[in-house]
């Protein structure tokens, strides 16, 4: 009977740590259930949705403000004491020939234009330019720009220049004592350029230049143009 009740005690024991190793066992794989789930919710509460990276806004940043720069008022056209205005028609030779400037320095009138004694022929005739006595050597210089379209010595007007000013203007000089080396037909020159020295060739009592100015084509009298022979001061400001 005691071997019996031992052997029962035994068994009783035995199933006793069975159900406590079961029951520790359950208990421990309901607490690391419930922590893999703690840990799961923790790792999505963490990581942002796709609704939230699109609804989420980006902080604000402080505009910077464009720096303007003034731009300076484009400056007004110098305007001239003349008051010229605007052409509607084009320029005619008179105006152009307007503009011729004085061929000498200093001007001395011995013959003017128009009807007059000739003093060689010692007839009545009609002079076609204007002539200034100068001394031998003086300077002469074109009246304008222009090309030289004839150059040499003529039986009237002895060395001769004609300068061709276009707008249909022309100038001639008269009764020279020499060229200015290196001037041709068909050399370009401006206005003051030296073309020639006062002298008396061909034709002449003594030494003198004979100025013509054409326009047209026609003979015209230089001492009645506008502003021919006009100080240069006064023509630098057309």
């Amino acid at each position: 009977m005691r071997a019996q009740s031992r052997s029962f005690e035994q068994v009783c024991l035995t199933a006793r740590r069975a159900v406590s190793w079961r029951l520790a066992i359950g208990v421990l794989l309901i607490a690391a259930g419930q922590a893999s789930a703690a840990v799961s919710s923790l790792r999505q509460s963490a990581t942002p949705t796709a609704e939230t990276v699109v609804t989420a806004k980006r902080p604000t940043l402080p505009r910077r403000r464009a720096v303007l720069f003034a731009v300076p008022p484009a400056p007004k056209p110098v305007q001239s004491l003349v008051g010229a205005k605007p052409r509607e028609r084009p320029m005619t030779a008179l105006e152009y020939a307007a503009s011729l400037r004085s061929p000498l320095s200093q001007l001395h009138i011995s013959s003017r234009f128009g009807t007059r004694m000739h003093p060689v022929k010692k007839k009545e005739g009609f002079h076609y330019g204007v002539d200034y006595v100068a001394a031998i050597g003086t300077p002469v210089r074109a009246a304008q720009d222009g090309v030289v379209t004839a150059l040499g010595n003529r039986p009237f007007y002895g060395n001769q220049v004609r300068i061709d000013h276009g707008h249909d203007v022309q100038t001639v000089y008269g009764h020279l004592l020499k060229f200015m080396p290196g001037l041709k037909a068909g050399s370009i020159v401006r206005a003051g350029t030296l073309i020639g020295f006062v002298g008396a060739t061909g034709r002449a009592t003594g030494a003198h230049l004979h100025f013509e100015v054409l326009a047209d084509g026609k003979p015209v009298d230089p001492l009645r143009l506008t502003m021919a022979f006009a100080p240069d001061y006064l023509l630098t400001m057309r």
